[in-house]
């Protein structure tokens, strides 16, 4: 097959969740040729972004996220320019079909959609459901201001049903966004579960050793508002909480672009930050455990699966774990408030034993539910059904038969 996906970020390096999800489609078998387009410039030197990767045109040197449509906040509005160059891409590429990254897209998936293009959208989160939660963490004013309110989430649930059932396959990442999707009126037609984002990390020694250091690792994307909300939580209520019961530790936080707020953080000794470390995998060596009180946020947390595939003991929020089927004191340790982790965490450190018996079981979890092999034959399988919905009519435009649709080139909408 040859497809097409449309990003926001290159796909190449993998250095988020989106990107490693993303670019688990280029490497499924069946994939002839792959071309990702996104929005924003790729990373230098990098030669899989420079061989099937194209910036977008049509935005000019503007910022993407300054096109947020203001009545429908999880939605872009593309301008025609951008809208042309698509049509334009998929003229010359030919794809059998096209991925969308999340609704973000919504002009061009309507425009692919008009033109009989074989579409998937690929729903990274639930994203009405991620705005609701980055809506109540604001402060009153702030939202009056910007005048999100009930309307501005109603509109964003419409987004997420219109467009879950105008493509001709829908994605999500677990059977709990499924349900949710198909509660809110959407479609759901497969699972895709992230994958584990460096497979290295399954051969991580055990060594008893990491489970007596008593500092819990933090990775993850560090501008992004669940995670930032998260080190926040980490060093304070959860660092107070191991103080009580007579445990001082400081969380080593790691991960891409961190906030100015949590480079304060680590000034004042508070955490011990690593920005944009080129490898998680020595960080991981050093630490027994891995504590996420992640409280926001929709699809599934890939910064679990990797502690998990990495030998570290996850002791979490169900929230950051949501998803997953993870089973309380067989995988990880599930814990609401910060005073159960912190007994979490002192406990294990007390007996590290039991720890790397955790350890294991976990790792042996995420290697048989996320490993690469798994997730790329769903890709492949999913692919496949691509323009031949089950039990549904193709719409007019759209050709049934054989896997991959249509090969010939994208009428343009006068």
């Amino acid at each position: 097959m040859r497809v097409m996906q449309l990003t926001v970020d290159c796909p190449w390096p993998t250095v988020s969740g989106a990107d490693i999800r993303n670019a688990i489609v280029a490497a499924a078998p069946g994939v002839a040729e792959f071309l990702a387009v996104g929005l924003a410039r790729p990373s230098s030197g990098d030669g899989a972004s420079s061989a099937a990767y194209r910036q977008l045109s049509g935005f000019g040197g503007r910022n993407p996220w300054r096109c947020v449509d203001p009545a429908v906040p999880t939605c872009l509005r593309f301008p025609e320019s951008a809208l042309s160059a698509v049509d334009a891409l998929v003229a010359e590429f030919r794809p059998d079909a096209v991925i969308a990254e999340g609704v973000v897209w919504r002009d061009a998936i309507e425009r692919l959609q008009d033109c009989g293009v074989p579409t998937v959208i690929d729903m990274h989160n639930l994203e009405s459901r991620l705005f609701a939660e980055r809506l109540a963490t604001q402060p009153w004013w702030r939202r009056l201001a910007a005048m999100r309110s009930t309307a501005a989430i109603s509109a964003c649930v419409r987004a997420d049903r219109s467009l879950s059932g105008l493509t001709d396959r829908t994605w999500v990442c677990s059977e709990d966004d499924a349900t949710a999707l198909r509660a809110i009126g959407g479609r759901a037609d497969d699972v895709i579960r992230n994958p584990i984002p460096d497979e290295s990390l399954l051969g991580l020694p055990l060594d008893i050793d990491r489970y007596r250091n008593t500092a819990p690792l933090f990775i993850g994307h560090l501008g992004y508002f669940p995670n930032v909300a998260a080190v926040a939580e980490l060093a304070g209520p959860f660092v107070a909480a191991t103080a009580r019961l007579g445990l001082r530790v400081r969380p080593t936080v790691a991960g891409r672009s961190p906030r100015g707020f949590i480079e304060r953080l680590a000034r004042t000794g508070r955490v011990s930050l690593v920005a944009n470390p080129p490898s998680t995998a020595e960080l991981a060596r050093g630490h027994g455990f891995a504590v996420l009180p992640i409280r926001q946020g929709s699809g599934t947390r890939i910064k679990a699966i990797e502690a998990l595939a990495a030998g570290l003991v996850v002791i979490a929020t169900p929230k950051a774990v949501e998803g997953l089927g993870l089973v309380h004191g067989q995988h990880g340790l599930l814990a609401e408030t910060p005073e159960e982790m912190a007994e979490g965490l002192v406990r294990l450190t007390e007996a590290p034993h039991e720890a790397v018996a955790l350890a294991a079981c976990g790792r042996q979890f995420a290697a048989e539910h996320h490993g690469r092999r798994a997730v790329l034959a769903s890709v492949a399988s999913a692919l496949r059904a691509v323009g031949r919905p089950e039990g549904r009519d193709c719409r007019p435009g759209i050709p049934s038969g054989p896997a991959g649709g249509t090969t010939g080139t994208m009428p343009h909408r006068t």
